[in-house]
């Protein structure tokens, strides 16, 4: 291989909250440890105060694992119902003495098995200032009284100057994206995008970015963080490959 070869290895950088881009950051290394990564939040979490008693409520709803982390300190008799979407959220809801059913797709699915379910009494959808879906709203319609609570802020930064530095310097680069807030924020920094890949966690994701001149699109087969860690390697290999192949001409 030559220098050239390996100087424009692709980079992946990181964008989601920092908690989030850790974990993923140490998934990736387990089966890439010779990638770059870099980590560059766009959105920093705020939680926020919160005036309600949750007692009152039967069920709870959670969109995010954040809605899980913003009343974790909050009294809720142990064994209480809750919906989320996503593994990694029921979980965080079940190590809080929530008794978690889950959804592995987006809201709109987390909503249908909310409607085929037996539970009703009063729900408390928990969630952040920018979300989608319009859960209680829905379930509300569907005769589910349903209110809900904006526990946190997504706030948002710039990218980090390591990250700017990257995307001005003509290596590829992969963006694992997993929230269309992100995806929003991304496309805000006017910055070269040619050789960037987006891995979009879902079609509202993709979509936002089809029309910005972004070299290449991928959307995960589900929106898992299995399945855009699976998108990650292979996109990653793939360009690695042809760096390599291009590198020896």
């Amino acid at each position: 291989m030559t220098d050239n070869a390996s100087n424009n290895l692709p980079e992946i950088i990181l964008t989601r909250p920092k908690e989030g881009a850790r974990k993923f950051h140490a998934l990736i290394q387990e089966t890439l440890p010779e990638a770059k990564v870099i980590i560059s939040p766009l959105i920093t979490i705020d939680f926020l105060p919160k005036s309600i008693d949750f007692t009152k409520f039967d069920t709870f709803i959670f969109t995010s694992i954040n809605g899980v982390q913003a009343i974790e300190n909050q009294r809720i008799p142990h064994g209480t119902l809750c919906f989320a979407v996503g593994a990694k959220t029921a979980h965080a809801a079940g190590k809080i003495g929530f008794k978690a059913l889950y959804s592995d797709g987006n809201s709109e699915d987390l909503i249908s098995i909310i409607l085929s379910h037996p539970r009703r009494g009063k729900f408390l959808h928990i969630r952040g200032k920018y979300t989608r879906g319009d859960v209680s709203r829905k379930l509300s319609e569907h005769g589910l009284p349903c209110e809900e609570i904006v526990a946190y802020h997504q706030k948002s930064q710039a990218l980090t100057h390591e990250a700017q530095s990257s995307m001005k310097g003509g290596k590829p680069l992969i963006f694992p994206l997993f929230s269309p807030r992100t995806a929003q924020l991304l496309m805000e920094n006017i910055l070269p995008m040619e050789r960037c890949h987006i891995i979009a966690m879902s079609e509202n994701i993709s979509e936002a970015f089809k029309k910005t001149g972004c070299g290449k699109i991928t959307t995960s087969k589900s929106p898992s963080a299995k399945s855009m860690l699976e998108e990650v390697i292979k996109i990653y290999n793939m360009i690695s490959h042809l760096e390599r192949l291009s590198g020896q001409k």
